[in-house]
């Protein structure tokens, strides 16, 4: 069954006079519990690739179609309420609420979605990602890695369906990012999470079901080994 199917979508940003082309009719689709990854260089698109799965920008042409309903027949109001409970989204930046403790940050999506917050489960989360010692602490007071752990955390407090990672070990140690990679894989095999990871990183991306070069020629499946 698909979880997300990518029907030849076109992208253009248009800067004063000059249409920017970001990519031509891609497609590609992803199977519920599965996971791929979309690899290129800087600039190639991966990011905005990643936007448009999420829901957060359109696509000029084509079609993205998520657990068989187009995004195209949403509204903004539903985008969002995808988002809150069926897709989780871990950036390279973290994107923490700097005011707010690490428990906070983890409960937040459920106080936005409305459902009632249990602590008990951001607890369990926090547990199961090492940090159940940084329940009180502060972003400004946790290391790159522990950071990230918190944004995996958070991502997945909502049980999404569909889980996307852009580069979220890029901004980390190679040794930390290492560990943050396997605790996102782990943790997304336990939930039967889908999982699009973004990456420039090719020994990664092969950690995938699917491998998909993005290309100003278009997008290319690569058989992982």
């Amino acid at each position: 069954m698909n979880l997300l199917r990518v029907d030849k979508i076109s992208k253009t940003f248009i800067q004063g006079e000059n249409h920017i082309n970001v990519f031509n009719k891609l497609s590609f689709e992803l199977e519920k519990g599965k996971t791929a990854s979309v690899i290129g260089q800087s600039g190639s698109g991966k990011s905005t690739l990643l936007s448009l799965l999420a829901g957060l920008d359109r696509p000029n042409e084509g079609q993205i179609v998520f657990s068989g309903k187009p995004f195209s027949t949403m509204d903004e109001d539903e985008l969002t309420g995808l988002r809150n409970g069926k897709i989780g989204i871990i950036f390279q930046q973290f994107h923490l609420i700097s005011h707010l403790t690490v428990l906070e940050n983890v409960y937040l999506p459920l106080e936005i979605q409305g459902s009632g917050v249990d602590k008990n489960i951001a607890k369990e989360f926090l547990e199961r990602v090492g940090l159940s010692c940084r329940l009180d602490h502060l972003p400004a007071q946790l290391s790159g890695g522990e950071k990230q752990r918190v944004a995996i955390a958070r991502a997945l407090i909502i049980k999404p369906d569909l889980l996307l990672a852009d580069e979220p070990s890029g901004s980390l140690d190679n040794k930390t990012g290492e560990s943050i990679i396997e605790l996102i894989f782990n943790l997304a095999k336990e939930e039967q999470t889908g999982l699009v990871l973004v990456t420039h990183n090719r020994n990664l991306a092969i950690l995938c079901d699917d491998v998909w070069r993005l290309t100003n020629k278009g997008l290319a499946k690569e058989t992982p080994c």
